[in-house]
């Protein structure tokens, strides 16, 4: 799973949780990487788009919280890979596609 995808589905279900307006320390998320620039780009990525909101918590260290105004996207951005109806409308062509191959070969 992507940095970006992890940091969000824990913000997701701290928003979930704990309510609206509830934020945590951004070196508590179980997505945390202790120095890794890569987990840094993704979390300042999703602070600049306002995915996420940064806050000051307890001893000016940063804390992060999703933004209630940009749920469903976020909401969007996690969804089950079957549940994209995109997945279904290439399913069922190809499935489609499979089965007009298969009866026109086998056409006497």
């Amino acid at each position: 799973m992507s940095y970006r995808r992890s940091i969000l589905k824990d913000a997701y279900k701290l928003y979930l949780e704990k309510g609206p307006n509830n934020a945590a320390l951004a070196d508590t998320l179980s997505s945390f990487k202790l120095g890794d620039q890569e987990y840094l780009a993704a979390m300042n990525a999703l602070l600049t788009e306002k995915l996420l909101l940064g806050v000051e918590g307890p001893d000016k260290r940063v804390a992060v919280m999703a933004n209630p105004a940009k749920i469903k996207e976020i909401e969007r951005m996690l969804g089950k890979w079957y549940e994209d109806p995109k997945f279904w409308i290439t399913t069922v062509v190809a499935v489609a596609a499979v089965v007009i191959a298969l009866l026109t070969l086998l056409k006497p």
